[in-house]
């Protein structure tokens, strides 16, 4: 094939995923996930599953869709703004099943599967026999009886069993799988006793996708992975994020409410890092991004589920004010170069974000970061991995100073088309280092209330036993006045047109 139009013609939504080596998505085609839960955990964990292409998914949870809830649909008010339940409801009204709510959206998000929203209460054991066998189970309840229930029957069915907990500071996620010779005290540990109040917004976004890609790695392991076999630890209160330690002592306050962010890229990660300031009730929201959707970002680009052919920024907002209308958004349609330094002669965001996935867009705004003293958020993933930097002028290194970011740009190129810049990719890994970006921001804004943000690389690896963790990086620069911003644009115009 020598022409776009050729490559569109014969795209499908799995394209990316299937450039994995090893991938075979009629394993997943084939496969049947069953999700226990109504409330935030198992709307993140059914958006995943549906991305990535089970063939079917079904929902068993209760609960209704109440007041408060709903109540961005009827109030400006931030105040009392809580998604612990849920942010996929937002076509469905008062009073009607959680589970069909996910229903509805999940299958509006992939049309080619099936997916169902059944009200049943799983804790029952007798409810079990009424389903027919899974593939794979994720329980996605802070309800250890529910979860005591679904490992019992995964244990007699041999089939894989995920258990994922949140509460606003800490997530856990844990695997039993057919054979495994886990001891009792493991299995006991995946109830997660000590995870029984209301789950949390932003740690839910990260254990999801984690468990959603471990169900996966329990029927389809790549090169290079292995199966997850202890339990894996995110956790706010402490220093080091990935252990159970309490050195700090946290709120849960919503602290980007006046705040405004601004965010460049609306593709992968841009559509849960903007979702995640969206359900943290940012106070404005400036999404950038020059590209359009197309069918193959739907794998991993959820918010753009109705909008191929429509600008990417205009699609995800529009979603996006359904689950938050309370916050200013604006959307441009523009790629970032040189000549956006106007922006920041004329505005002060009190954020910069990067979901991009070009080493020259990093670098520039690495620059305008240190010109303007902006704090900044870098993240990149591939299908197996990712990472998260965060760079504030005069306070941490920055980001070229970290990663060599302006000789990566120097020596890269990536076309503007996601059709001709052909990279493996899935949803998981761009949820999970979103999730992260974002509670980083909160740390960034509010350091008296969720202690320092990183002054290290946060680093996902999917083949790696633990999964994430932080790696050492130069600590501070002085780049921001240093002589570095004074040359830099004489250094670097020729890859922007100047």
């Amino acid at each position: 094939m020598t022409n776009i139009e050729d490559l569109i013609a014969t795209a499908n939504r799995y394209d990316r995923q299937e450039l994995i080596q090893g991938w075979n998505q009629d394993i997943l085609k084939n496969s049947k996930i069953i999700i226990i839960g109504s409330d935030i955990l198992a709307n993140y964990v059914a958006l995943n599953a549906s991305c990535l292409g089970f063939g079917e998914v079904e929902i068993y949870g209760t609960g209704k869709i109440k007041d408060s809830i709903q109540n961005f649909k009827r109030t400006v008010s931030k105040e009392n703004s809580d998604y612990s339940e849920g942010f996929l409801y937002y076509n469905f009204p008062e009073n009607e099943s959680k589970v069909k709510g996910i229903e509805n959206i999940t299958s509006m998000m992939n049309q080619e599967i099936s997916i169902k929203g059944i009200n049943l209460d799983m804790s029952y054991g007798f409810n079990w026999s009424v389903i027919k066998r899974p593939t794979v189970i994720i329980d996605a309840t802070n309800n250890p009886i529910s979860k005591y229930k679904a490992l019992s029957y995964a244990k007699t069915n041999n089939i894989p069993f995920v258990s994922v907990s949140s509460n606003s500071k800490i997530g856990k996620i844990g695997l039993k799988v057919p054979q495994d010779e886990k001891d009792e005290n493991y299995e006991n540990n995946l109830l997660f006793h000590d995870l029984e109040n209301k789950q949390g917004e932003m740690t839910s976004m990260i254990m999801s996708a984690l468990a959603v890609d471990e169900a996966r790695k329990s029927l389809m392991l790549l090169p290079g992975e292995q199966k997850l076999d202890d339990i894996v630890v995110y956790n706010k209160q402490s220093n080091q994020k990935f252990d159970l330690a309490e050195d700090l002592e946290i709120k849960d306050e919503k602290v980007l409410r006046n705040k405004h962010i601004l965010q460049i890229g609306a593709g992968s990660e841009g559509n849960f890092t903007a979702l995640g300031f969206v359900i943290r009730d940012v106070g404005k929201l400036t999404l950038i991004d020059d590209d359009v959707a197309e069918l193959i970002n739907l794998n991993r680009q959820p918010f753009l589920y109705d909008g191929v052919d429509q600008p990417k920024v205009q699609a995800a907002i529009d979603k996006f004010k359904r689950i938050n209308p309370r916050i200013e958004y604006e959307p441009i349609q523009k790629r970032v170069g040189l000549d956006f330094e106007s922006y920041f002669e004329n505005n002060k965001p009190d954020l910069i974000v990067d979901t991009v996935d070009n080493n020259k867009t990093r670098a520039l705004l690495n620059y305008f970061s240190l010109k303007y003293d902006i704090p900044f958020i870098s993240g990149g993933t591939r299908y197996n991995s990712g990472q998260a930097v965060v760079s504030i002028p005069g306070k941490t290194a920055c980001l070229n100073c970290k990663v060599d970011i302006d000789k990566m740009a120097l020596d890269s190129y990536t076309p503007q088309s996601c059709i001709l810049a052909a990279q493996p990719s899935v949803i998981t890994s761009n949820q999970i280092i979103a999730g992260l970006m974002v509670e980083e921001a909160e740390r960034i804004v509010a350091p008296e209330i969720y202690g320092n943000p990183t002054n290290k690389i946060i680093k996902y690896i999917s083949g790696e036993s633990l999964r994430l963790g932080l790696l050492p990086t130069i600590e501070r620069c002085d780049c921001n006045k240093n002589g570095y911003v004074n040359t830099w644009v004489d250094k670097m115009k020729h890859l922007y047109g100047g």
